[in-house]
């Protein structure tokens, strides 16, 4: 099976923007259904509230044609993400 095709950078922050501006409209209370324990959810929340500010800060920079220095947030936001995730279930597993 073939794998879909990547977006372009375009695309990317597109998506990013409306990623951004769908978080950002959000206001109130979050409702969260946990199945195991509340600091796995807090947890995983913890970890979108991070990756969120690191995509935006990394639309400011862009947005400045600060490329370059972007690149370790960017780098920050992929390996963080799916570092903790990955702890995440792990604490999830050994929960059940």
């Amino acid at each position: 099976m073939a794998e879909p095709p990547l977006p372009n950078a375009e695309e990317t922050v597109t998506l990013l923007d409306d990623l951004i501006a769908e978080w950002k409209a959000v206001d109130g209370p979050i409702d969260v259904r946990v199945d195991g324990h509340i600091s796995h959810a807090v947890h995983v929340f913890g970890l979108v509230c991070h990756t969120y500010a690191l995509a935006d800060a990394v639309l400011h920079l862009r947005a400045a044609g600060h490329h370059v220095q972007s690149v370790p947030l960017i780098r920050q936001a992929m390996e963080g993400s799916a570092a903790r995730v990955g702890d995440s279930r792990s604490q999830a597993a050994s929960a059940t």
